[in-house]
């Protein structure tokens, strides 16, 4: 952190550097009791789920779950969901996810945020959802979404096609 401070001192250009941080989200996420009995089960479960390095690797196993256990109590769910958007927040554009007066808030790298074209990106939001903001702060792109029941969900539809939406502008 001193040595980019010291670069940016000089004018040097300094990279971004994308530090892994988990998703702080308003989610009742854990195993209830009703779901399996099995502290054995459970512990395996959390430790997998940490263990998950990609998307498909997620996926696979949330139909493995599935399949073994039928239909999921909400609070799973919610365990899968984090997860994908951890997994979300590993894209090289995404800065940060927050709550900010429980509105969700998607903070884009300036890098990003530079070279997006801010139009397509208006109308790829006005396309999924008009819950959706856009503000351009201290030189970056925030995308919030409104406090609703589906907020997550539209989150991560967001995340996973602004991820398609990004490789079909570069």
């Amino acid at each position: 952190m001193l040595e980019n401070a010291i670069k940016r001192k000089r004018g040097e250009i300094v990279e971004e550097v994308k530090e892994t941080v988990k998703p702080l989200l308003p989610l009742e996420s854990y195993i209830p009791e009703n779901f399996t009995q099995n502290d054995y089960e459970k512990l395996s479960l959390y430790h997998r789920l940490d263990e998950i390095k990609d998307k498909v690797e997620l996926f696979t196993y949330y139909a493995e779950i599935k399949d073994e256990f039928g239909k999921l109590p909400k609070e799973v769910e919610a365990l899968f969901q984090k997860k994908q958007l951890e997994l979300l927040m590993e894209m090289q554009y995404i800065e940060a996810i927050k709550i900010i007066k429980k509105d969700m808030v998607v903070t884009l790298y300036k890098s990003f945020s530079d070279k997006i074209d801010g139009m397509k990106l208006f109308e790829y939001c006005n396309k999924l959802s008009r819950d959706l903001k856009i503000r351009y702060v201290k030189e970056r792109i925030e995308l919030s979404i409104q406090n609703q029941k589906d907020q997550v969900k539209k989150l991560l539809e967001l995340l996973e096609n602004l991820d398609e939406v990004v490789r079909r502008w570069e």
